[in-house]
Parts: structure tokens; C-alpha cells; sequence
């Protein structure tokens, strides 16, 4: 049996104003894709990086250790960058054998802050994020090739063409033919 608590950490642990990016990821993705692509590329490299987690430090550290104090753990799971390696830090002061793993969201150009040699465990989805992970000091032995996690309910075959007749219905997609998503 597990107890599974979800927690938006930036949204719960973070000072203000940065406890609102949630809100803002949305729009500047959006209506900013060159910004965006501006932040994503020219804070990964080792000094950004490093910076990055300096404010981290700065900004965050207390919500964590104010939420990780209230908690009783065994396993940390971060989908996030920057939810990573100050969070890991912290846990150990509160609960030092709970273990730590990441799932790497990025497919194929992966921000260096996905990695942290001493996780627990790197889920990573492609084999150029297995490289990536490698290359940042990952120990193979902790790296996992696992694709992005799906919902089980996506995986259930029982009723699936019915509901997938009803939805193309819903969305106006033609009853027939392959559909794709793309997602970035």
C-alpha cells in the first residue's frame, strides 16, 4: 500500500512572486516561443546552471523544508528541473534513506538540470536524453530508458473503440484514419 501525495512545489513552496509561474508557463509558451526558446538555451550551460540553482536555493529551500519537516517519505519523485537537486539536498537532512528519482520530460535537447549524478534513479524517455543524462555524470546503473509515463487509463483496451468513435465525434475529427498528436 502506498500514500501518494502530488505537490506543485513551485506553486506551494516557492517565495513570491514565483510561487505564480505555474500561471505564467502557459502564456509565455504560448505567445513567446522564441523567449522561451531564448531562457531554455541560454541557461544550459554550467554557469546559468549553477545560478539557477543558487536562486533555487534562495527561493524555494524554505517551502521545501517546511513541507519535507510535515512529511513522512520514502520516495521523491521529480518531474521538474528545477524541483531536483536542492529538493534532493533538503530530503536527505529530513528523511536520509528515502530515495529520490526524476522522470526527464525532455525528448531530445534535455536541459542539464534534469540531471543529478546522486539521484536514486533518471527515468529518461529517448535514448538521446540516456546520452544526455551519461554525459552529465549520471551513472549508467541509475538510468532508466522508460519512455513518458501515460496514464493507465490510456492503456486500457476495454471500450476504447466506442469511446474513440464518441471523441473524434465530440472534437470533429473523421470517424476513420489515423490521427496524430503532436506534443511539445
Amino acid at each position: 500500500q502506498y500514500a501518494v501525495t502530488v505537490l506543485d512545489a513551485i506553486k506551494e513552496c516557492a517565495a513570491v512572486p514565483f510561487n505564480h509561474m505555474p500561471a505564467w508557463y502557459l502564456p509565455v509558451v504560448t505567445f513567446s516561443e522564441r523567449g522561451w526558446g531564448f531562457l531554455f538555451h541560454s541557461s544550459n550551460n554550467r554557469l546559468v546552471a549553477r545560478l539557477a540553482l543558487t536562486l533555487t536555493q534562495l527561493f524555494f529551500a524554505r517551502g521545501f523544508r517546511r513541507f519535507m519537516r510535515a512529511q513522512s517519505f520514502d520516495l521523491i519523485i521529480s518531474v521538474h528541473p528545477l524541483l531536483l537537486t536542492i529538493p534532493r539536498r533538503i530530503a536527505q537532512t529530513y528523511s536520509p534513506r528515502a530515495r529520490f528519482a526524476t522522470v526527464v520530460a525532455d525528448l531530445v535537447d534535455t536541459h542539464r538540470l534534469w540531471f543529478d549524478s546522486k539521484v536514486d534513479a533518471c527515468f529518461v524517455p529517448t535514448a538521446d536524453a540516456h546520452t544526455h543524462a551519461r554525459r552529465r555524470g549520471v551513472p549508467a546503473e541509475k538510468i532508466f530508458h522508460a519512455g513518458l509515463p501515460v496514464s493507465l487509463k490510456f492503456m486500457d483496451g476495454r471500450g476504447a473503440e466506442m469511446e474513440k468513435r464518441a471523441l473524434r465525434a465530440r472534437l470533429g475529427i473523421a470517424p476513420a484514419g489515423a490521427t496524430i498528436l503532436l506534443v511539445g
